[in-house]
């Protein structure tokens, strides 16, 4: 990380570095990481770069095998102790979670309100994944004035700044090896900024919880 920043900084513009900022960018870099080291890919020195590396071509022949496309059913998602005044946010509305595969929105639980006043929404989702996930929580009133995945008037949404979005985050079902994963308000994306000060910054988490197998609905 500390390489890619000295790389992309133009130190004469600006003071500090600009590199990997994102907590789902750098919640990759360890997933790279741990693939890394589990093929045992590291280069034991820089001597060890081969020249067509220094050079900044991509011609590598190495026995990299890319992550596996494995699925996970994602059962809920919870928020804990996420808000110091729970009743500012019931008043802007309901909440509700979005999530992507691949960059494709493949579900959207039902609309959460009266928990959020006990600070203890919990989101039932019921659905497989695979790959690369995005888990996004919205105002849901606010979210639906947007149509997702057709460009708005002034042309494409970056990701976090849609009407309505509280928090985002990504990772990749590969290394989903526990029956849950708990992101702490620090590694998820925007509302570690800390913008709205009605987070907890201390205690501020999400607990998404993995089933082996769906809930199956009968009529």
């Amino acid at each position: 990380m500390a390489q890619f920043g000295k790389g992309r900084t133009d130190f004469n513009k600006v003071g500090k570095l600009q590199g990997v900022e994102t907590p789902s960018q750098k919640r990759y870099l360890f997933q790279v990481d741990q693939l890394l080291k589990k093929q045992k890919l590291y280069l034991d020195s820089i001597a060890a770069v081969p020249d067509w590396a220094k050079k900044g071509k991509n011609c590598a022949d190495t026995t990299l095998k890319y992550p596996p496309e494995k699925t996970i059913n994602l059962g809920k998602l919870a928020m804990k102790d996420f808000f110091l005044e729970p009743s500012k946010v019931a008043k802007r509305g309901a909440l509700v979670v979005v999530v992507k595969v691949n960059d494709i929105f493949v579900s959207q639980s039902e609309p959460v309100i009266t928990e959020i006043l006990s600070n203890k929404p919990v989101f039932e989702l019921n659905i497989e994944v695979a790959g690369d996930v995005q888990v996004s929580i919205f105002y849901v009133e606010e979210m639906e004035q947007q149509t997702f995945g057709k460009k708005s008037e002034e042309g494409d949404v970056r990701c976090g700044t849609e009407k309505g979005i509280l928090m985002t985050f990504f990772f990749h079902s590969a290394f989903v090896n526990e029956t849950s994963m708990v992101v702490p308000i620090a590694m998820i994306d925007k509302a570690c900024k800390n913008i709205d000060t009605n987070y907890d910054m201390e205690k501020a988490n999400v607990e998404l919880t993995f089933v082996k197998e769906l809930e199956r609905f009968h009529i």
